[in-house]
């Protein structure tokens, strides 16, 4: 038996779930996720009883894409040169902004669907969010 066969970990397809910070990134990203599919339900459905029009669903599903359209190359440029942290906490702040902001402005039409907006292109950000997952995991 060579040294290379004693020390290699055994393969399956859950063996990424021995890394304790693997664990807590993969639990952080499915809690993150349910709660945002959750968030777009809930403002498709707003919407749509705000205006009673599918269009409208229709326009603001389509305008969320807006952002990655009109900015990925740019925040790609800004994630790279500033720090992972900085980044994480000015998006996470920002979209807790603008869903207090959301929900205490729900029942009034005009500011909901800017709202709604604000809250899609925050979430589009997510690239920049989820950049430092890699360094999460591997301990750099």
């Amino acid at each position: 038996m060579t040294t290379a066969e004693t020390i290699r970990q055994p393969r399956g397809a859950f063996t990424a779930l021995s890394s304790r910070s693997y664990r807590i990134y993969i639990g952080g990203q499915s809690l993150t996720n349910t709660g945002s599919w959750m968030q777009s339900i809930a403002q498709d459905w707003l919407i749509f009883d705000l205006t009673h029009s599918s269009t409208a669903v229709g326009i603001t599903m389509a305008l969320q894409f807006l952002p990655i359209l009109l900015f990925g190359l740019h925040t790609g440029l800004v994630a790279d040169r500033l720090s992972k942290r900085s980044i994480l906490l000015a998006t996470q702040t920002l979209n807790a902004t603008a869903a207090s902001a959301h929900y205490l402005h729900s029942p009034k039409p005009g500011p909901v669907l800017i709202e709604t907006e604000l809250l899609r292109a925050g979430r589009s950000a997510r690239a920049a969010r989820t950049a430092p997952a890699s360094d999460i995991c591997t301990g750099r």
